[in-house]
């Protein structure tokens, strides 16, 4: 079991899966306390991230200039602060996720597309901003943000959920 965090940092990894292992799951549980945290910071040479984890706290993914494709297909609740900033992503999958406290998107040069289909709430902020290639946003499910939403870019699309009062109401 994780002692509060993970870090892979300056490595030469070119990809990192955690897929059916111990880190995943113990009889249907989660290796990782809930209060864990996720860093991935610094590593040139990565260039795929695949975790299947349900959850964990905080999630950060910066400084790794190769990673152009990055997936937590399992991952449903963080009680934390997802942070991905200066990379090349180019896919980012997080399909089942349905609420978190904070998310920060910022200076990926590669990605167009970005869609969290099934989040509903962000706790207390959102931004997501310079990322030059960005031009849709979906977030169909999303009810509520807590905060401040800073949304910016060359969009040509966002696609949120028309038919709620704060989100109908809110400049983007």
């Amino acid at each position: 079991m994780f002692s509060n965090n993970m870090t892979i940092s300056n490595t030469g990894l070119q990809n990192l899966n955690f897929l059916n292992t111990p880190l995943g799951s113990k009889d249907g549980e989660s290796m990782l306390d809930p209060k864990d945290t996720i860093l991935i910071q610094n590593n040139p040479y990565l260039q795929s991230i695949n975790i299947s984890l349900t959850s964990f706290s905080f999630l950060e993914i910066t400084n790794n200039s190769g990673v152009t494709d990055v997936g937590f297909p399992l991952l449903g609740e963080l009680e934390g602060t997802i942070t991905i900033s200066n990379n090349s992503i180019n896919a980012f999958y997080l399909p089942n996720l349905r609420t978190f406290s904070a998310f920060s998107f910022t200076h990926n040069d590669a990605i167009q597309s970005l869609s969290l289909p099934n989040v509903t709430d962000f706790t207390y902020w959102v931004t997501i901003e310079n990322n030059p290639q960005l031009q849709t946003i979906n977030l169909p499910e999303l009810r509520s943000i807590g905060g401040n939403a800073d949304i910016s870019g060359n969009l040509t699309r966002y696609v949120l959920a028309q038919h709620h009062p704060l989100l109908t109401a809110t400049k983007f």
